[in-house]
């Protein structure tokens, strides 16, 4: 009996054994079924941002009847800014600004030729010690201005040749000083002309591409011709190596 119930133990225990040792004879998975081997959801992949994005920006200005009669052909971006190229070489068309700049996809970059302009924004009056004479105004408050060209962009690249451009262009220019005021009491305040544009646009690689016109004001002092010309602004996105 003793002999009976040992065999059967150990035939119970032979069979056990090979009941959950199965898995590793047959090579199958021996992992902690309480550890989890999902990756988790939050995990960051690494972005694309690396690439090298050249912008250039060219701006012509041309008599606004010649501009109206291209508009009005309503010519592919690539084929109008070829047909202001040519007429620049015929000396039809001036080509009045070519900023280039560089930056890395998503980023945001800036780049400026400006010279400072401080100019008083306030004035005092004062008067000599006994009150009987007013002194000339005295500045007690100051601005600066940056005159000049300045442009910030942040190109994205969506596919393979697609890019998105966000950008703003600023161009100021300090025409006079204006007095204001009579005798002793005479101030100066500068008086500025600024063209400028924000805007955000879709585009191909290597493609010119038409983003707006930058007029000068019908009254401008630093142009009087200003009126009667249009000034046209083109971008070219270049993808680098």
């Amino acid at each position: 009996m003793k002999l009976k119930s040992y065999l059967c133990t150990s035939l119970l225990a032979l069979t056990l054994s090979s009941a959950f040792g199965q898995g590793t004879l047959h090579g199958q998975s021996t992992n902690d079924p309480f550890r989890s081997t999902s990756k988790p959801d939050n995990v960051e992949k690494p972005e694309e941002n690396d690439q090298m994005i050249s912008f250039c920006m060219e701006i012509f200005s041309l008599p606004l009847a010649d501009a109206a009669r291209l508009q009005r052909k309503n010519l592919p971006d690539p084929e109008f800014y070829q047909t202001l190229v040519k007429m620049v070489e015929a000396e039809e068309c001036t080509q009045e600004q070519l900023i280039m700049l560089r930056a890395r996809s998503k980023e945001t970059a800036t780049v400026e030729s400006v010279l400072e302009e401080i100019y008083p924004t306030q004035y005092e009056l004062t008067t000599t010690s006994d009150n009987t004479s007013i002194m000339p105004a005295i500045a007690t408050a100051f601005e600066t201005r940056h005159t000049g060209a300045s442009i910030e962009i942040q190109p994205a690249l969506k596919n393979s040749n697609t890019i998105e451009l966000r950008m703003a262009s600023d161009f100021v220019f300090m025409v006079e000083n204006s007095q204001w005021g009579s005798n002793s009491h005479k101030v100066e305040m500068p008086t500025f002309e600024s063209q400028r544009f924000t805007t955000g646009i879709t585009t191909k690689d290597s493609q010119s591409t038409f983003v707006g016109t930058l007029n000068r004001p019908p009254n401008s002092e630093i142009d009087p011709e200003g009126a009667k010309k249009v000034w046209l602004a083109f971008v070219t996105l270049n993808l680098l190596e």
